[in-house]
């Protein structure tokens, strides 16, 4: 979804593998990673459902952004609500 996984920094791994109780970096990248891509899908969800809701409402489609991060803030600029009551229907 994003251009580029973002890099992780020493800290941040750290602090993963001290939450997590693993001993190595290479399975707290891996389980960063794995929890940035369930984020993905659970945006890519809220995005489908406030289209469809649009849709339902005959209101404008959205405008979607090359950038997903791009999209949900301009999602959360335009109905705050929507998106987060999405999130939480999830």
């Amino acid at each position: 979804m994003f251009n580029q996984e973002p890099k992780l920094t020493k800290k941040q791994i750290a602090e993963l593998k001290k939450i997590c109780g693993i001993k190595s970096d290479e399975e707290a990248e891996r389980i960063a990673y794995q929890l940035l891509d369930y984020i993905n899908v659970i945006v890519d969800l809220c995005i489908d459902q406030e289209e469809e809701r649009r849709l339902q409402n005959g209101e404008e489609p959205l405008m979607f952004q090359k950038d997903s991060e791009q999209t949900v803030t301009a999602l959360n600029q335009q109905n705050p609500s929507s998106v987060d009551d999405a999130l939480y229907r999830q």
